[in-house]
């Protein structure tokens, strides 16, 4: 094959969009270079070069130039470390026109697996604006001398300072977020448009059924299958992720504890110096009370961290189970193109690089399995924060006792206040008691979802274990081939 030359690669740029439907899945394979070894016949039509000029070619042949290089940095250096990552691309088809998707980039064994979708969420416009600062810092910083590497450089800490903005702590919290929202939104276009749940239709010209097409619509249900399962599990992501959040901000509040206690009591012990001997007995409750938020400090950062831990532990099992239901979604609509390839269906008939259905399945079977795993290893975990939230409770009913031995003290004090230092106390101490216990109401609600989430993964498994990879294939081999890249 030729070379492409650069100009062929590198088109005017168009300010207009390529027509890309909100059901439609596109998913491509690169080696560990980012060499384009497969993909579907949507990433071909959307992208408007032909298969064969796609094949063997580096990714970025679609890079738009107003796409921040800081991203593909970003992106490159986690799938390099073997993590998954998910990011809004601005592509550039053929023709110079653009492309918008929400990318899901895994590894899987010799490369890596890149599945796509159309952005709709609320969050899009954000991210639009947001690559727009990026790359105008980068250009700036180009522009000046300083090149790319101080650009990126620049770049990344506005973006690290716009998503701290926008409540994220860093970027895998805001994939973690723009994924669940993202495919929130896909799912209700798609029933709105679908009037609901619509099927795969699998069936092809009847003269070129056979063995191998048969197989392939093996495929098709035991993909839907899966989906089915994994839609038992799903109809909980929501609650997972809304009591996550409950748990998040009562954690919080908890935490604010120690520190409003050792400030109010700061403030109380100046006024009790400025009482001078008459002071003394309220002056040692408030000593008490200071040395005490020490030890609450201590018993809140016990709680706290672990609860942390848990509020990202749940986000990557909601991350994760989004991943496995796309790329079963992605490899269920992979089937039905091989087999109306099979059937003649396709006016694609580059041929498909053997491996691209296992590559997918591959994917979303190690996905689902380290999905449930994480899911199983969070429910473990809860147990351990029943002794944690137990010790909390024991300060704070000692730090009750010494407010309420103040209150006596106070009795013989005429200080306003102090008054106002105790009564401020009092409703700090009032409200952690409320968040406490209705953080502990979460945790066990927490507790009770994921253990009925645990129980829906043996059919999962099940499931998933039933695909076979190499009957689309087959298919695809037996007649009439599909769309490579």
């Amino acid at each position: 094959m030729p070379p492409i030359s650069p100009q062929a690669t590198r088109p005017n740029i168009i300010d207009e969009s390529r027509v890309f439907e909100i059901q439609e899945l596109f998913f491509s394979t690169t080696d560990k270079r980012g060499r384009i070894r497969s993909s579907n016949e949507i990433f071909v039509r959307v992208s408007g070069f032909p298969a064969g000029e796609l094949r063997n070619r580096p990714h970025n042949i679609i890079r738009h130039p107003d796409m921040p290089r800081v991203i593909f940095q970003l992106l490159w250096s986690e799938i390099e470390s073997e993590r998954e990552i998910l990011a809004y691309v601005k592509n550039r088809a053929k023709d110079g026109r653009y492309y918008w998707v929400v990318a899901l980039v895994s590894p899987i064994e010799g490369g890596y697996l890149s599945v796509r979708f159309k952005p709709s969420s609320e969050l899009f416009p954000v991210v639009r604006n947001l690559y727009r600062e990026l790359g105008e810092l980068e250009s700036s910083a180009e522009n000046a001398g300083a090149g790319k590497a101080a650009g990126m450089v620049k770049s990344r800490a506005a973006l690290d300072d716009r998503l701290h903005e926008l409540g994220f702590a860093d970027y895998r919290a805001f994939m973690h977020s723009a994924f669940e929202r993202e495919l929130r939104s896909r799912e209700a276009a798609l029933m709105k448009r679908r009037g609901g749940y619509e099927k795969k239709q699998t069936d092809g010209d009847s003269t070129r059924k056979g063995t191998a097409a048969d197989a392939a619509r093996g495929v098709v249900v035991a993909c839907e299958e899966a989906l089915s399962a994994l839609a038992r599990l799903f109809n909980e992501l929501e609650v997972y992720s809304s009591l996550n959040e409950g748990i998040r901000s009562k954690a919080g509040f908890v935490a604010s504890l120690s520190h409003s206690i050792r400030m109010l009591s700061l403030n109380g012990t100046v006024e009790a110096e400025q009482l001078g001997t008459t002071g003394c007995g309220i002056g040692r409750v408030l000593d008490w009370l200071q040395t005490f938020s020490s030890d609450i400090r201590e018993g809140c950062d016990n709680l706290t961290t672990p609860l942390a831990r848990l509020n990202s532990d749940i986000n990557s099992v909601i991350f994760a189970l989004n991943s496995a239901k796309l790329q079963i979604e992605m490899t269920t609509d992979f089937a039905v193109e091989t087999l109306r390839a099979a059937a003649g269906d396709t006016g694609q008939k580059e041929g498909i690089e053997s491996g691209a259905m296992r590559d997918l399945y591959g994917c979303s079977r190690n996905t689902v399995e380290r999905a449930l795993a994480a899911l199983a290893a969070v429910e473990g975990k809860l147990h351990a924060l029943d002794g944690v939230q137990r010790s909390i409770w024991k300060s704070i009913r000692s730090l009750r006792l010494i407010y309420l031995k103040g209150k006596i003290e106070l009795a013989s004090v005429a200080s306003e206040r102090l008054g106002i230092v105790f009564d401020d106390m009092n409703r700090h101490l009032t409200d952690t008691e409320g968040n406490l216990s209705a953080l502990e109401s979460l945790i066990e609600e927490l507790h009770k979802e994921l253990r009925r989430g645990v129980q829906h993964s043996a059919p999962i498994e099940r499931a998933v274990r039933k695909i076979d990879p190499g009957a689309a294939e087959g298919a695809a081999d037996s007649g009439g081939e599909c769309t490579a890249a």
